[in-house]
């Protein structure tokens, strides 16, 4: 007997909106607005700007939130509002998640799981209490991948244009948001470099688009203090200045003796390239240790109970996530965009630094609640086949 779920598309929407409004009515009374340590370069910038324009080098990768910021600090010094908006656009974005993972997939059940993941899912809502900017970066992941997929279902020039304001917004939300625009350009330089038309300007355009990206990271990199990082081989940012934590020593890698140490007086990534060319085997362990921290999304100084969430949530959707590629569950276009993207961004977190309270995994909810509802959706309906 097949499973059968007759959901409209109407309930599912009203479901979700009342599973959201709840947790996230919970969320706003426990953790209420919270500003911490990042939270003043958006709110300063924001305020700066009253003076008129300006690019502060170091924060102009958030100048999104910035603006999001400084719209409502026009009208009002409190920071309840923004924390408001952040809760709404976040429905905003349970919807477009719904939306695009429906066209993505065919299935109705398969997007309400993945909300329902997406809504779940260990640190990931309670960002909207925060002043930062990974509250309304996630939300815009979301809403972008449901104007990409509409945008392919119908290239017109005004989906066009929608979607590229909304990457725009994307890319000057977080430095890591580059991975999204890799992600998308990946299925298209693959279909461009198999044509073997076009020689010249396929050398001639890699040349120029190598040159821009090292470019972007270079600046992008700059505020991020890796080079410090490296140097004392933390795992997670900053470990090395609080010795007296029990775990600092489980948390960082013991630099060798004889570390090279580049001039800082370079350019950024000429020091990483060479720091990384000197010291590669330090460098490996180090990076491959952060990588594992990352994607592990546990930190031995959280609660019994943040950790035990973590693993009963996060690891089984890597092991759907396995399924639904095994079992080629997705159109390969978009699996590799989706696993571009996850990689790309795990990369930067690892390369440079693995944040304490976990907020750089947040961005890899929407491709991770995607492909693990495909898998839990799929291992239902054959295990509902095989006992019928």
């Amino acid at each position: 007997m097949a499973l059968k779920f007759k959901l409209s598309q109407l309930n599912t929407l009203a479901f979700l909106a009342v599973v959201y409004i709840a947790v996230g009515a919970y969320l706003h009374s426990k953790y209420g607005v919270k500003v911490v340590n990042d939270s003043p370069r958006y709110i300063g910038y924001a305020q700066n700007l009253n003076s008129g324009f300006y690019i502060d080098p170091l924060n102009i990768w958030y100048f999104t939130y910035v603006v999001f910021v400084y719209v409502h600090q026009f009208f009002t010094e409190s920071l309840v509002p923004i924390v408001v908006s952040q809760y709404l656009l976040g429905l905003v974005a349970i919807f477009a998640l719904h939306q695009a993972t429906k066209k993505l997939t065919g299935h109705n059940v398969v997007a309400m799981i993945a909300c329902l993941l997406f809504i779940f899912y260990p640190d990931n809502l309670f960002w909207h209490s925060y002043i930062l900017t990974e509250s309304i970066y996630s939300s815009l992941l979301c809403i972008s991948l449901y104007f990409i997929i509409k945008y392919i279902e119908n290239k017109s020039t005004k989906n066009l244009i929608t979607l590229l304001v909304i990457l725009v917004l994307c890319f000057f939300a977080k430095p890591t948001s580059p991975a999204l625009i890799l992600a998308l350009i990946t299925p298209i330089a693959i279909t461009f470099y198999s044509n073997p038309s076009y020689r010249a300007f396929k050398l001639v355009g890699s040349v120029l688009a190598f040159c821009l990206v090292l470019f972007l990271a270079n600046e992008m990199l700059t505020m991020h203090r890796v080079m410090l990082i490296y140097s004392k081989g933390d795992i997670i940012f900053a470990m090395h200045q609080i010795p007296s934590n029990p775990f600092s020593q489980m948390l960082i890698i013991e630099p060798p003796a004889d570390l090279y140490i580049p001039d800082e007086e370079g350019p950024l990534l000429y020091n990483m390239t060479s720091f990384i060319f000197n010291n590669f085997f330090f460098w490996v362990k180090l990076v491959a240790a952060k990588f594992l921290v990352f994607i592990s999304h546990v930190r031995p100084y959280w609660s019994w109970g943040h950790i035990v969430a973590s693993i009963v949530m996060i690891w089984p959707s890597y092991y759907f996530t396995a399924i639904a590629i095994r079992r080629k569950l997705i159109n390969s276009t978009f699996l590799s965009a989706l696993f571009v993207y996850a990689l790309i961004h795990s990369l930067i977190v690892s390369g440079t630094w693995v944040d304490w309270d976990a907020r750089f995994f947040v961005p890899l909810y929407p491709a991770l609640a995607i492909l693990s509802a495909l898998g839990i959706h799929n291992t239902l309906i054959r295990k509902w086949n095989s006992v019928g």
